[in-house]
């Protein structure tokens, strides 16, 4: 008769061995989960309706009136984008919205108007000879100073000066002057000083090839009579310096910039311009009063509802309370902290809607615990 082989028991080691390192992961993630979320208004980005901000709608207008068709819509949606990210803004929202606006939402913005400076701005920058210009109101005008201030251009890095404190820019139509060379020739743009001695910035231009040679030709042609070469910026002529020496393939613009207008002239150029020009349908900058009490009020509910379940089981379930309550808090310990980790990538922002998406959270997992209770009772 065959011998029934017992089956063999688990070793009571290996499995206390195995609820030890348990032990020791949970602990570590729940001390991991505290470092990442203390201080929470701090480690937990808060979305517009919380913390404020700036919330624009811009509508885009077509040439003559032309509808605006979806890939230039698109396009303009990606430049503006990569404009608010050079903000520094944290979980922006740049969308579009029906045929022809675009939705621009900004949490925590302090400085609205550099923003609303840089965000809108079609970017078109254009260099002319002032001779090219037809307009002979306008040349006037630009020849006796009128339009934006002169300065001087040098064969170090073409500076071109402005007068500080000027805000008034001459308006220029299209078509009115030849362009030497456009946005598109420009390869790299950066902020540096003015002059080693001046507290001013300056934005300074890599040309193509194509660009710098055609900047150098005018510039040794302008050169024995000193003519001047216009800037011009969305239709206006930011400044008209007199050229100095002749200038190859980097250029040099300054006008009294301080660091943050010169950072902005850097977004809007980089990002390139915009394939249609925008107006502002609806600017609003949202106060954080009221987004700050629905907070309070929110978190405080969600501590109230812990609370009350955390009561709740130690009443009916008494010492399996005790362990289901120690369960809930390591869980909303380490649900925080998973909330910091995707907030420091910046793939979290807390809304008001958020907050209650977190009270669902704390009654689904109470939910489970009773049912496990009850599962254990039985």
């Amino acid at each position: 008769m065959a011998a029934t082989q017992k089956p063999k028991k688990k070793p009571a080691r290996s499995t206390d061995r195995r609820n030890i390192w348990l032990l020791i992961i949970t602990t570590l993630l729940v001390l991991g989960s505290v470092f990442m979320f203390l201080p929470p208004q701090e480690k937990i980005n808060q979305g517009l309706d919380i913390q404020g901000g700036l919330s624009v709608v811009l509508t885009a207008k077509g040439a003559d009136g032309a509808a605006v068709s979806n890939d230039d819509m698109e396009k303009s949606r990606a430049i503006i984008e990569s404009r608010v990210n050079a903000l520094g803004a944290s979980e922006a929202v740049v969308q579009v919205q029906g045929t022809d606006q675009i939705l621009v939402q900004i949490p925590g913005l302090t400085n609205t108007e550099d923003a609303l400076n840089t965000i809108g701005k079609t970017g078109k920058l254009e260099f002319a000879r002032l001779d090219s210009f037809t307009d002979e109101d306008v040349k006037t005008k630009i020849e006796n100073g009128e339009a934006s201030g002169e300065g001087t251009v040098t064969d170090d890095l073409g500076v071109a000066t402005l007068p500080t404190g000027e805000t008034q820019h001459l308006k220029v139509e299209e078509g009115t002057y030849t362009p030497i060379i456009t946005g598109a020739n420009i390869t790299n743009v950066s902020i540096g000083k003015a002059k080693e001695t001046s507290a001013d910035y300056a934005v300074n231009l890599a040309l193509d090839s194509d660009g710098a040679a055609a900047f150098s030709a005018a510039s040794k042609d302008l050169l024995p009579t000193h003519g001047k070469i216009v800037i011009i910026l969305d239709g206006e002529v930011q400044q008209a310096p007199a050229v100095q020496d002749e200038i190859s393939s980097n250029v040099s613009i300054t006008g009294g910039y301080t660091l943050d207008e010169a950072k902005a002239l850097q977004t809007v150029l980089e990002s390139g311009s915009l394939p249609v020009s925008f107006e502002y349908a609806q600017s609003q900058t949202v106060g954080p009063t009221l987004g700050q009490d629905a907070l309070a009020s929110g978190v405080l509910v969600a501590l109230i509802g812990l609370a009350v379940v955390m009561l709740y089981l130690l009443f009916f379930y008494r010492g399996l309370g005790l362990i289901t309550a120690a369960a809930m808090i390591v869980f909303a310990v380490l649900y925080l902290g998973i909330l910091a980790t995707l907030s420091s990538f910046g793939l979290f922002s807390l809304s008001l809607a958020g907050i209650a998406g977190i009270v669902l959270t704390i009654g689904m997992a109470a939910d489970s615990s009773i049912l496990t209770m009850e599962r254990f009772r039985e």
